[in-house]
């Protein structure tokens, strides 16, 4: 409406770029990109220089994988505005983005330290901590981010998520339930489903995934883990080969917009693996393991060469996703890795 009003008002073009953005990561879907990539070229034209301008193209570029073009964005919106916060968590993302850990983690600082109640830059701050496997920082971090905010249900999912990769299951199921309380959001529903997973409750698992996919329909993972607790359930063996093609075909959607998306390269190898399409599994899993990847996502590559029978790979993988901080204890509670029990190295890793 205000762009109807006045067509060259850069901040309104600028701030519907970044809705757009915002939407297109609710929704995954291709099309929903290309309004937001139509919306936020379109203040390329703008005659006026403004921070919050190259702050959106940042964005942009940031989302669909051209870290460099994201960079020099954020660099330009922060020239214009030295205390701008959304230049400095571009940043700090961008920096995160390229496995860059020391400015990634130095820019998140000061964005909090030029806005010290920016509850958006203390939730990436928590998730970049979460991921480094800094489980008890992280923590605190998503408890400042319900200080500020505390009907965000979003935070209380990740806290929920930190207290499980922690080894604290049942503070983690307390939090995905308290989330759900106050939101019945896609995500609380699904780390409900990992909760109910982990317990081995895989047909109450299913019904969480369910839940998620009907609220996020396009969200490649839910179907992913839809269909891991699928093949735990003897009578829903053709149901996991459906939901794993549905994960792979969502997954190859979300990298037309950025290729070079780690997490969702690494499920999708791990899809591949388990409906034993070999070949495609291994071009994959061969291009990530040149790539300095997080704990988790390490891990699930792990998960694929088991899927693979490829012992020593797997294990390969297992300890540097252990290294990284990954929680031992749930390598003991994912029966992929039961076949390994009595395996003398995997034994060492496990408790070294």
């Amino acid at each position: 409406k205000a762009i109807a009003i006045e067509n060259s008002f850069e901040l309104a073009q600028a701030g519907l770029c970044q809705s757009k953005i915002n939407y297109y990561h609710l929704t995954l879907a291709k099309e929903d990109f290309k309004s937001a990539e139509i919306n936020c070229l379109a203040i390329l034209s703008a005659e006026t220089h403004q921070s919050e301008i190259y702050n959106g193209l940042g964005d942009l570029y940031l989302m669909s994988g051209r870290l460099k073009d994201a960079e020099d964005n954020y660099q330009a919106a922060l020239t214009l505005n030295l205390s701008s916060a959304n230049a400095l968590l571009g940043l700090a993302q961008t920096a995160e983005n390229s496995s860059d850990h020391i400015n990634a983690e130095k820019y998140y600082l000061r964005t909090i330290q030029v806005d010290k109640n920016y509850s958006r830059a203390h939730e990436k701050y928590g998730n970049f901590l979460f991921y480094q496997g800094r489980y008890t920082d992280a923590i605190n971090r998503f408890k400042k981010v319900i200080s500020l905010n505390p009907t965000y249900g979003e935070a209380y999912n990740s806290l929920g998520a930190a207290y499980f990769a922690d080894g604290n299951l049942e503070r983690g199921v307390e939090v995905f339930q308290k989330s759900l309380t106050i939101n019945k959001t896609p995500e609380a529903y699904s780390n409900l489903g990992t909760a109910f997973f982990i317990e081995k409750k895989y047909e109450l698992a299913a019904q969480m995934y369910e839940k998620a996919i009907e609220l996020s329909p396009n969200a490649y993972m839910y179907y992913g883990f839809l269909a891991e607790s699928y093949e735990r359930v003897p009578t829903k063996k053709g149901q996991m080969i459906d939901a794993y093609n549905k994960a792979i075909y969502l997954a190859k959607q979300v990298l037309v917009v950025n290729n070079n998306n780690n997490e969702v390269l690494t499920f999708l190898a791990m899809y591949y693996a388990k409906i034993n399409n070999r070949v495609a599994a291994i071009n994959i899993l061969t291009e990530l393991e040149t790539k300095e990847l997080v704990s988790g996502l390490l891990y699930t590559m792990s998960v694929s060469y088991l899927s693979l029978n490829d012992n020593e790979s797997a294990l390969n993988v297992l300890e540097k996703a252990i290294d990284k901080g990954y929680d031992k204890s749930l390598v003991y509670s994912d029966e992929n890795f039961s076949k390994l029990y009595k395996n003398k190295r995997f034994k060492e890793i496990t408790t070294k």
